[in-house]
């Protein structure tokens, strides 16, 4: 009996004492990501550009060994509800070549609230030069409904700061 007391005492407290191998101490928010894991970068989004305006803010990246990912936050600080709005985001290589289009649609965004989509491309981040939004004007808010909205007149409400992951360019 004592020597299964001690061999459970030689294996709970090195593990106990000195952590995991995957993340160091216990209760640790850091693991050591394993090969073709995914790999998530995030920074808090902007929230408020000095105007009343949307603030549409890219704050997230998902690297994985098959696609990119980005998270984006529709901060609405207009005095209207954001009904509805699309915005479409092509990814063009590094030598201005379009690679693929994905969309992110926003639905439902009252006055001083926010709301996180996320928008993938079925491949590496490092192939991406830039992403270009693009407005075809389906955007139902304020005195714009869907039928009115022109392409172009749905972004002019929205403002959007840089980022630290990929450039963004508007049309």
């Amino acid at each position: 009996m004592k020597s299964l007391v001690a061999l459970m005492l030689a294996v709970t407290v090195p593990l106990l004492s000195g952590g995991c191998s995957r993340g160091g101490a216990i209760g640790s928010t850091t693991l050591e990501a394993t090969p073709g894991s995914p790999v998530q970068y995030r920074v808090d989004p902007v929230v408020d550009s000095g105007r009343p305006a949307a603030v549409l803010s890219l704050h997230s990246k998902l690297e994985t060994l098959q696609g990119c990912g980005y998270g984006l936050t529709l901060t609405n600080n207009l005095e209207f509800e954001i009904k509805r709005m699309e915005i479409r985001f092509a990814a063009y290589g590094h030598k201005d070549v379009l690679l693929d289009e994905a969309t992110a649609n926003f639905f439902g965004v009252r006055p001083t609230s926010g709301q996180y989509v996320e928008i993938n491309f079925p491949f590496t981040c490092d192939r991406i030069g830039y992403l270009l939004m693009i407005d075809p004007g389906r955007c139902t808010m304020g005195e714009l409904e869907e039928r009115s909205a022109q392409p172009g007149q749905c972004l002019a409400y929205v403002d959007v700061p840089d980022n630290p992951y990929v450039r963004l360019r508007v049309e």
